[in-house]
């Protein structure tokens, strides 16, 4: 099956991501890390503002009291899209070398981050999750670089990636303790595919994979199976989600960073933001209760 990929946002993004469907304002939410900018698209009238968050930010979820909370070098802020972001929750202060990249929300309203060195050094970085009380505790250490995270559908297993190992882990899932155990492989990308990035999960238990450097997003069986890639103009797929007035939508992140000139020239919409109908539905996702 072919599916066509259009580009809505020629935006060529430092490094496009975290992305996510605002129902009410029927507006797409995304960051560009490097840039540290916020981002909302309007596709009804084509409408694109921005705002500066002041430093990179490496995610930017919704919180149920408004607002959103932005995963930032040293922590989790608060910010209701002007002003200043308001630390509420340090995590890696210390850490100078390394910045918060990207996180989302369980069922419950936990927030889980993960950290990485901005030089990507490998293990330098932990899984964090932070309880609506803003408590906060290290889920996995030795991570390279922590990327996207999503749960099945009766919210039994987490999916995680850890971008350098090539692998899509899964673990067994507590929902009321929000803990983990069993973890295990659930997909493997090789060199060639690119590494795993950005994730999602659909109204059907199919697992989404951003392949960054493989220019393809891939859906995944519950069963781990490799049932549907599509390819992206990009080579640098960082993220996705779901989105439009049925779920129906899928938006697509990308990245233009550290491209040279003879790769920009082959992938000139690197950076931008894309969309497809692939013939499934996304599900909302949960916000931070923080």
């Amino acid at each position: 099956m072919t599916l066509d990929v259009e580009l809505v946002i020629d935006l060529h993004a430092q490094l496009g991501e975290s992305p996510w469907w605002d129902q009410a304002r029927q507006q797409l939410i995304f960051v560009d890390i490097v840039a540290g900018t916020l981002y909302r698209y309007g596709p009804l009238d084509d409408s694109l503002t921005a705002h500066e968050a002041g430093e990179p930010v490496g995610a930017a979820l919704r919180r149920s009291a408004g607002g959103v909370v932005l995963a930032l070098g040293s922590g989790l802020a608060t910010w209701d899209e002007h002003g200043t972001p308001e630390m509420v929750c340090p995590i890696e202060a210390d850490v100078p070398g390394n910045r918060l990249n990207d996180g989302t929300c369980d069922a419950l309203g936990r927030l889980w981050v993960g950290s990485m060195a901005h030089d990507t050094t490998t293990g330098a970085g932990s899984l964090y999750c932070v309880e609506p009380d803003l408590s906060c505790r290290q889920v996995l250490r030795d991570v390279s670089i922590s990327n996207g995270i999503g749960w099945n559908l009766d919210n039994t297993l987490m999916y995680y990636n850890d971008s350098k190992t090539g692998r899509v882990d899964v673990f067994d899932f507590d929902l009321g303790t929000g803990t983990l155990s069993g973890r295990r492989a659930f997909a493997e990308l090789s060199a060639e595919d690119g590494e795993p990035d950005g994730l999602t999960v659909d109204a059907e238990g199919g697992v989404w994979i951003a392949s960054f450097g493989g220019g393809t997003v891939r859906r995944y069986t519950p069963e781990g199976l490799l049932d549907l890639m599509i390819p992206v103009p990009a080579r640098k797929v960082t993220s996705l989600a779901f989105g439009g007035a049925d779920w129906d939508d899928l938006y697509i992140t990308t990245a233009a960073i550290d491209l040279d000139a003879a790769e920009k020239a082959r992938h000139p919409a690197a950076g931008g933001i894309f969309r497809c109908r692939p013939g499934v539905r996304g599900r909302p996702d949960f916000p931070f209760r923080g």
